[in-house]
């Protein structure tokens, strides 16, 4: 402690008794922005809370975890976007997407194709590795958001697809889906 005291920048070193609440440290979470909550869970808990709401609202469930998870792929593309000084670029980016997704534990996530049409797998995504397997529609919601928000485009999943803990899909531009040309007027 006198050590401590005798640094220059150190105003006051006091010394507390441990605490009996083992989640003391777990009353001040980590904040990330000056705004952002950070929470932890585990792998098992998470499987738990999407299946919960699954299981509690069908596939009304599905698309609110999806809507969600647009959401927050766009906010961590921001996040990634602010680390850097000037424009990153597209594949800059992506390679921070992709790197991030793994760092926090949602799975490895794998991108082919341009932005005109992209191939998406999510290998051990967090729902991984439970007998009843469940497409996490919040971590395919994030992954279209971010590359929404990458290519400033709005994107519709198809191919849907969940096997051998890996998560597939199509991401594809949503006007070139919904480009539908209508029928002439008075034609017979």
């Amino acid at each position: 402690m006198d050590l401590l005291k005798e640094l220059d920048f150190v105003m006051d070193a006091q010394i507390e008794p441990k605490s009996k609440v083992k989640f003391e440290n777990m009353m001040f979470p980590l904040t990330r922005s000056g705004h952002t909550r950070v929470f932890v869970i585990s792998s098992d808990g998470w499987f738990a809370l999407v299946n919960s709401i699954l299981k509690t609202f069908g596939t009304a469930g599905g698309v609110i975890l999806h809507n969600q998870g647009v959401s927050v792929g766009a906010e961590i593309v921001e996040s990634i976007k602010v680390l850097f000084p000037t424009a990153a670029g597209h594949e800059l980016e992506m390679e921070n997407l992709k790197a991030y997704f793994g760092a926090v534990g949602l799975g490895m996530l794998h991108v082919s194709g341009d932005r005109l049409g992209m191939k998406v797998k999510i290998e051990d995504p967090i729902t991984s590795g439970h007998k009843e397997p469940v497409v996490d529609q919040f971590l395919v919601g994030i992954v279209r958001g971010a590359i929404g928000k990458v290519y400033a485009n709005d994107y519709v999943v198809q191919k849907l697809t969940y096997s051998e803990d890996k998560i597939a899909f199509n991401l594809v531009p949503e006007k070139m889906v919904f480009n539908v040309v209508p029928e002439k007027a008075g034609k017979s």
